[in-house]
């Protein structure tokens, strides 16, 4: 079969679902513009549902797909899950603080998220300090 009658075929209401999912979940990886917006934006947590929901589709599907779904399936969830694991790589690995930066004072002369101290050190016993320990036996 050539490619030209590839590009000659309809494409099925099966196949523009998976590309509007796809296309989708691009957006929420940070790929492409938010239409709205004009800007792109990430949401990892967004992204990883959509190409979840694929997956279950390209699941509870298999076997009932002519080649073409198959393999625009495939190649879609492929694609998605490359480009997931390079976006989550990508992202930082600790937000920053809401109350501002360290240092500063919040508004409301609270100290800011970089100011506050940890809890001093429980007493230590049998366990180290640590609260939670398994025994056996």
């Amino acid at each position: 079969m050539s490619d030209r009658s590839d590009l000659d075929r309809d494409i099925s209401p099966f196949e523009q679902l998976v590309m509007m999912l796809a296309t989708s979940a691009m957006q929420q990886l940070g790929k492409l513009v938010h239409p709205q917006t004009g800007r792109a934006e990430t949401d990892l947590a967004g992204a990883g549902w959509t190409i979840d929901l694929l997956g279950m589709l390209e699941e509870k599907t298999r076997g009932n797909l002519d080649a073409h779904e198959t393999r625009t399936i495939g190649e879609a969830l492929t694609t998605l899950r490359l480009n997931f694991v390079d976006a989550a790589n990508a992202a930082p690995a600790d937000p920053p603080a809401s109350a501002g930066t360290p240092g500063t004072a919040a508004p409301d002369g609270a100290p800011a998220a970089g100011d506050v101290e940890a809890p001093p050190p429980g007493p230590k016993g049998d366990d180290d300090g640590k609260r939670y320990h398994k025994t056996y036996g």
